[in-house]
């Protein structure tokens, strides 16, 4: 995996291209004047001891500040990326390059370092952007310890791409044998510091202030890509169960050493196997009814939409189970979430209303009810 920092993205996108990628996507007439207008007001002049040029066109660049141009600079670089690499990717044999957009967060995964080379010239090109080799690095991932016995070496203008051990993306740290150990450090460090300041003022807040606090700024550290981060080990995970259990220790006003379990009942919270659950379902719902971007819709499949016969499981809405021998691929959310979902009942499996799915799974998780985040987590789970 190669993570491409692009050097001035937004100031180095041709409008002349947008343009033609706008009418490409239907965008003609007087929505297209429209949109032109705010930009190609742009003029400038060079000023030498006094002296002025005349007044110029600016052909680059997308005006900063302008809640407009974060969606324009999406549609460009996602049509230069189709264009690159086309509908399946840029195939060099059994060789796949794709990547995955994010703004200006470019990530190209690729199997070859020749493939790899030959589709970011093609990228570069074509999208008139500047790779900024200082900060562009790759990642080898790999579930063995050992390193792989094949070092991928990419070399753009003569200088080599480096690599790294773990790195940062998207606000989760990625590291190369998929961990989570970093991660989990410094999602314990945010908490504890919110923990702190919420010990402190607790005796001041009210039932219903103490609540928003403890969800506004704990639970919310703790839910932020949880689907992907929890698949790490039960040992690795637990200081932030343990974070979890202080969290609502402080929000009832108990000492530490009060049993977390009586706390729960009382304020119909969830436990924190219960709290992971709950994204995971809920990201799995929208993996199964197509709410997500098509790279996770593949993730999950009903029974019923697969080539296998009509079975019971099929009919009741099951998900088909993905084949994992090892323990590190059924940690993986497409193992974990499709067992979750073949666990719930025919009637919530079926649902396709996220506001009704949303409450019922929240009863049967926890059939006293819950005030778990106050009705708050809406369809945004993922990064």
């Amino acid at each position: 995996m190669y993570f491409v920092d692009l050097e001035k993205a937004f100031d180095s996108v041709p409008r002349g291209g947008l343009w033609r990628v706008l009418r490409e996507y239907g965008v003609r007439g007087p929505l297209l004047r429209a949109v032109r207008s705010l930009y190609d007001r742009s003029r400038s002049l060079v000023r030498i001891a006094g002296s002025k040029s005349d007044l110029f066109p600016v052909r680059v660049g997308l005006r900063l500040g302008c809640p407009l141009s974060p969606v324009l600079f999406i549609i460009f670089m996602d049509r230069i990326s189709r264009r690159s690499q086309g509908p399946e990717g840029v195939r060099f044999g059994d060789n796949t390059i794709s990547s995955l957009l994010f703004a200006d967060d470019v990530v190209v995964l690729a199997s070859s370092n020749q493939a790899l080379q030959h589709a970011l010239g093609r990228w570069l090109q074509l999208s008139h952007l500047t790779l900024n080799i200082q900060k562009t690095f790759s990642m080898c991932f790999s579930i063995n310890r050992r390193s792989p016995d094949i070092i991928f070496e990419v070399h753009l203008d003569h200088e080599p791409i480096h690599e790294v051990h773990e790195t940062k993306y998207l606000g989760i740290i990625l590291d190369k044998h998929l961990k989570f150990q970093s991660q989990v450090n410094h999602v314990c460090r945010k908490v504890k510091s919110n923990l702190n300041c919420f010990r402190f003022i607790r005796g001041e807040l009210s039932h219903h202030a103490a609540l928003l606090f403890m969800h506004a700024l704990v639970f919310s550290h703790l839910s932020y890509c949880v689907t992907a981060w929890s698949q790490t080990s039960v040992s690795i995970l637990k200081p932030v169960t343990s974070l979890y259990k202080q969290a609502i220790k402080i929000f009832d006003k108990k000492p530490m050493r009060w049993h977390h379990c009586d706390i729960i009942q009382k304020h119909k919270l969830f436990t924190f196997e219960n709290f992971v659950n709950f994204s995971i379902l809920k990201l799995t719902f929208k993996c199964l009814n197509n709410c997500v971007s098509p790279l996770f819709s593949g993730l999950m499949e009903r029974r019923q939409g697969s080539l296998r016969p009509s079975t019971r499981a099929s009919v009741s809405g099951d998900c088909v189970l993905p084949k994992f021998r090892k323990s590190f691929g059924q940690s993986s959310f497409s193992f974990r979430g499709a067992t979750l979902c073949n666990s719930l009942p025919t009637g919530l499996k079926l649902q396709n209303n996220i506001k009704i799915f949303t409450r019922e799974l929240k009863q049967w998780l926890n059939p006293l009810g819950s005030e778990w985040f106050l009705g708050s987590l809406r369809c945004s789970d993922m990064p």
